[in-house]
């Protein structure tokens, strides 16, 4: 952004950057809770196309609320993501929406405390690999993890990305 020589071309980062977050949370936030629901209605009965398309278009609706046009909800959105289909796949977004803010609180940690941070950060980098995220979270600032350990916790203000985060982190939450 700061190499950006005119303000159209940092409105067009920003724009760019901010269309693909949202596709992240948003629309990843609406996976998630047609595969939750799905797997709530599954464990009673069969379900048919039609109960798919109601399902997905409640969840679309649940997440996008005013924000997107009626006319723009995709009911057959669940017929063109092949990991639905695929055993073990379960929750197959989760990581997308879970690792942007978990890069986002990390990087908002690294503006509060700069270089100081960078040993913290390398640490964390070196756990990858041999850990799950949670306990690289709580080696890291050295408390349990839990759901919403990033809202609020260091200092930084999430907004309404707490909310998200907390769904995310907790890919059994229903």
């Amino acid at each position: 952004m700061q190499a950006a020589t005119s303000d159209a071309e940092r409105l067009s980062i920003l724009e760019t950057d901010l269309i693909g977050k949202t596709q992240v949370i948003v629309d990843i936030t609406s996976r998630y809770l047609f595969e939750a629901e799905v797997f709530d209605h599954r464990a009673k009965a069969e379900l048919s196309a039609d109960d798919l398309c109601e399902i997905m278009l409640r969840c679309q609706r649940e997440t996008y609320g005013d924000g997107l046009d009626e006319r723009y909800l995709h009911k057959f959105m669940w017929t063109w993501k092949p990991h639905y289909y695929y055993p073990g796949l379960s929750f197959y977004n989760f990581p997308y929406a879970f690792g942007l803010l978990f890069g986002m609180g990390l990087y908002a940690i690294y503006q509060q405390r700069g270089a100081s941070f960078v040993p913290e950060y390398e640490a964390l980098l070196a756990g990858t690999g041999m850990a799950d995220a949670a306990a690289l979270a709580k080696a890291l600032w050295h408390q349990p993890a839990r759901q919403g350990v990033l809202e609020g916790e260091f200092g930084f203000d999430w907004g309404a990305g707490g909310a998200v985060c907390e769904v995310v982190t907790s890919p059994t939450k229903r």
